[in-house]
């Protein structure tokens, strides 16, 4: 899918053409998974506290995602490929557990996805916290030194 799009990008700039022209690569991933139920505090814990991430004996297996389908692109559109993963789900039976969707904030991907999966009422979208953890990071460190147990503190409970 990817490689043939691949083949049509040009190494050279063609008379005439801005070197600054840059290109996104988007990927969609599809896939089936059991919920992995946890708490805010417990997820904002793991983020900033990975080493004292708690190890849970007789929790059950890992969550491992099945059925994995990849949507990728370097010249498709953003809702192309939104279009492409609501033909991978659409005949998907949501009445039970939701369609779970997590992106990053760009506003116009938010905007496609609800014009694109508005057929599917049972659907959750979550933003992206790995995107936004990336500039309360940069705050706690303003604010605190960095690497200090106040700018973690400060961290985690802005993650709540």
């Amino acid at each position: 899918m990817i490689k043939a799009e691949a083949a049509k990008i040009v190494a050279r700039q063609g008379k005439g053409e801005k070197k600054q022209k840059k290109k996104e690569a988007l990927v969609g991933v599809k896939y089936d998974v059991n919920a992995n139920v946890r708490i805010a505090e417990e997820v904002a814990a793991n983020l900033v506290y990975p080493d004292k991430k708690e190890d849970k004996k007789g929790a059950g297996k890992p969550v491992k995602a099945q059925n994995i389908r990849y949507i990728a692109g370097v010249e498709k559109t953003k809702k192309k490929i939104i279009e492409e993963i609501h033909e991978e789900v659409k005949d998907e039976n949501f009445n039970g557990k939701p369609l779970v969707c997590v992106m990053d904030g760009a506003l116009s991907l938010w905007t496609f996805f609800k014009d694109v999966f508005k057929d599917i009422e049972n659907k959750l979208l979550i933003s992206d916290i790995i995107h936004v953890l990336e500039y309360i990071w940069i705050i706690a460190h303003i604010k605190h030194k960095e690497g200090s147990a106040e700018s973690k503190s400060a961290v985690c409970q802005s993650c709540v």
